[in-house]
């Protein structure tokens, strides 16, 4: 699945899942536990300082394959779990740094343990959450966390740099019921995808694109060629230049 030899949409993937939860050790928070230490005389003195048997993880590793396949199939809660167990259990907040190894019974040794590939694989977790480049397909904010979009709240990329060229974004959240969207695409996009997902029941009801004088019809724009299901906008073979306003509402009966 990293390699893309499978893809995320493929209906084996779920067969893997199962496989890898029924007769190995992945769970809902880590994906890979380590049946002892590599080093025997490490471990045993591991199982002295904790005073009991240990539990060993090696995170970040399998987490980011799963987090992004996740986030393409759309299985959001799994990915966002993931997500966040990576980022308190991988990351040390004192010394600023990724580990690979994490002992729920002896947490104090993960600032001995940096691990340089890890800081990457956390910082393609982090680019995964706000962007994918799938073929030709854009897809801005694929497993953002909603409180990512609270009123008053911004997303904003700049300038990164994808295999079609550079890729600037921003969203805003500038009031309970109104967001906009801004992007710079790289050439070759034939289209883009982005999935706004909100609190209490607020979501998308009616996009406006903002070209020139905003002429409205039947609540929508004409230029807007694309189509609203759920929380994912689609719009095809945009231009490379984009801004929209989004209506957003609760649905009746949410507070």
């Amino acid at each position: 699945m990293d390699t893309g030899i499978i893809g995320a949409e493929d209906s084996i993937v779920p067969e893997i899942e199962y496989y890898m939860r029924r007769y190995f050790s992945m769970g809902d928070l880590f994906a890979v536990k380590l049946p002892e230490m590599e080093d025997a005389v490490l471990g045993k003195l591991q199982e002295q300082y904790a005073g009991s048997p240990i539990d060993l993880y090696y995170v970040n590793q399998a987490e980011r394959i799963w987090h992004r396949v996740w986030s393409l199939r759309g299985e959001r809660e799994k990915a966002l779990r993931y997500f966040y167990s990576t980022m308190a259990f991988s990351t040390t907040l004192d010394t600023l740094h990724v580990h690979e190894r994490y002992c729920p019974q002896l947490p104090w040794l993960s600032p001995w343990q940096p691990n340089g590939s890890g800081n990457g694989r956390v910082m393609e977790m982090i680019l995964n959450s706000l962007y994918m480049l799938e073929d030709r397909t854009m897809k801005l904010l694929p497993c953002a966390p909603a409180e990512w979009l609270d009123p008053g709240k911004r997303i904003e990329v700049n300038r990164v740099a994808t295999y079609l060229g550079e890729l600037s974004f921003k969203v805003i959240r500038s009031s309970l019921d109104t967001m906009q969207v801004e992007a710079q695409l790289p050439d070759g996009i034939q289209a883009i995808d982005v999935t706004i997902v909100l609190k209490n029941g607020y979501a998308i009801r009616k996009v406006h694109m903002l070209y020139g004088e905003d002429h409205i019809r039947d609540g929508q724009d004409p230029e807007w060629k694309g189509t609203i299901s759920g929380d994912k906008l689609h719009f095809p073979n945009p231009k490379r230049e984009l801004k929209m306003r989004l209506q957003l509402s609760a649905e009746e009966g949410m507070a």
